[in-house]
């Protein structure tokens, strides 16, 4: 009976956790030409870099996993699903504004 019970109850919670990673966010900043974007979470800014070229808007609402380093799946609300890497994520505004545009400048 235990045993059931516990293969019962881990993939219910392995389930929970796959969708509280599930976060949104706005797209901050963007520029032309470049690949890398940042977008405003609940607990500060995230760095994305695009896998494959679409042009995201500053603005454009997003959802996924915003917080977790590495190659995400994330959905550009209403519009694709885009393959990002993740590079960086809980930095502050005037972080992520550095690395933007020390990266992509206009």
């Amino acid at each position: 009976m235990r045993c059931l019970l516990l293969s019962v109850v881990v993939p219910c919670c392995a389930f929970s956790a796959l969708v509280s990673d599930r976060v949104e966010g706005e797209i901050a900043l963007s520029a032309p030409q470049c690949t890398l974007f940042v977008v405003r979470t609940g607990p500060g800014f995230s760095l994305l870099r695009q896998d494959s070229y679409y042009t995201v808007f500053e603005g454009d609402q997003v959802r996924g996993p915003l917080n977790a380093r590495g190659s995400q799946d994330i959905e550009i609300v209403g519009e694709i699903t885009l393959r990002v890497t993740i590079e960086d994520s809980g930095l502050s505004s005037e972080q992520a504004k550095a690395i933007f545009y020390s990266r992509c400048r206009q």
